[in-house]
């Protein structure tokens, strides 16, 4: 499960998180195998952490898409679960990023240095003004 001896500072976010299920390790049995559409709890240079409805199991391969609202782009991340822990409704998941797709680093590397070197408060003043522009 979680391990203090993280590599990466988390840092929480709200950030709309696309998966969809791109390999399940032999052995493992998924009521379902479908995608979701979630919010992010926390997210840091190696991984990130959400909670969800659907039940997954340590090691399954996930094909994540992220939206920032803060840079402008799309990153499309794979990632395996590394831990999961049960909760009454939901799952929470721990993942570990393993790959990025061109183009996404940068946009990720983007995103993440802005996370960590805007203040709290212009940092929600900045979420909230790109909010406002879509619902244009």
């Amino acid at each position: 499960m979680k391990d203090e001896r993280r590599q990466h500072e988390r840092i929480p976010v709200d950030l709309l998180l696309t998966y969809e299920i791109e390999e399940v390790p032999t052995g493992v049995s998924l009521k379902s195998t479908a995608g979701q559409s979630l919010t992010l709890v926390n997210i840091s240079r190696g991984g990130t952490c959400f909670l969800t409805e659907q039940r997954l199991a340590k090691g399954v391969v996930l094909k994540i898409s992220l939206t920032p609202l803060l840079v402008p782009g799309t990153m499309q991340i794979t990632g395996k679960v590394a831990w999961t822990e049960d909760l009454e409704d939901f799952q929470t998941c721990g993942i570990q990023f393993l790959s990025f797709a061109e183009g996404s680093k940068a946009v990720f590397d983007d995103y993440l240095t802005k996370l960590e070197t805007t203040p709290a408060e212009e940092l929600a003043r900045l979420i909230q003004e790109a909010e406002d522009m879509e619902e244009f």
